[in-house]
């Protein structure tokens, strides 16, 4: 895991926890950022797997 791969999932509880307390619902943005990490951490992944692999080696 890159270390920006590693800051997908708690920076998606922290972006719903804010949305959660917006709508005054704390506990249910933070399951809902979570899972929203969870599930972007391997396409940020797939990303960074590509831009590495089209880099050229200096």
């Amino acid at each position: 895991m890159d270390y920006r791969q590693a800051y997908v999932i708690p920076g998606g509880m922290f972006v719903g926890l804010g949305i959660g307390m917006f709508f005054d619902q704390a506990g249910a943005g933070v399951i809902l950022g979570l899972g929203l990490g969870f599930l972007l951490s391997p396409i940020v992944g797939l990303f960074e797997r590509r831009m590495s692999r089209d880099q050229p080696n200096k």
